[in-house]
């Protein structure tokens, strides 16, 4: 009996370990909604993003105001985030897409992390942190989701 609560402890961390790597799972929103590029949190912390990024700005002749871009929306049942924009994101330069992600941590009062969607969640999390950026640029796709 000891040996089996060992093994299903053992599990449990595991599993708890693995999804605070993957983040909050920003698909489960449902919602998407319009941001422009300069309100996209955390593209300018990343050099290499942020060195691509403002080349193709320069290279487009537009300013960040001026890039629209898709990403998942909090819908109003989250207290504090209600209405903010969460990663994934296609941001639409006019020649060329840009597709980026951020593992999210949603964040609570005193730093309290919430991983998993919850009741919990959408009354407590009041903002998100975001790491470990991935992204590509592709063919310009108007229809192309985040």
């Amino acid at each position: 009996m000891k040996v089996l609560l060992s093994i299903c402890l053992i599990a449990t961390i595991g599993m708890s370990a693995s999804a605070e790597a993957r983040g909050f799972d920003t698909r489960t929103l449902g919602q998407f909604g319009t941001v422009d590029l300069a309100h996209v949190r955390s593209w300018k912390n990343t050099p290499r993003l942020r060195k691509q990024i403002e080349a193709e700005l320069r290279k487009s002749g537009k300013s960040a105001d001026d890039v629209d871009c898709l990403g998942r929306r909090f819908p109003g049942t989250w207290k504090h985030l209600g209405g903010d924009r969460a990663p994934p994101f296609v941001c639409h330069f006019g020649t060329k897409d840009l597709h980026v992600s951020w593992t999210v941590t949603l964040l609570g009062k005193h730093g309290r992390r919430f991983i998993r969607p919850s009741a919990r969640g959408r009354r407590n999390a009041r903002d998100y942190v975001s790491a470990n950026p991935v992204w590509h640029w592709s063919a310009p796709d108007a229809n192309a989701e985040p």
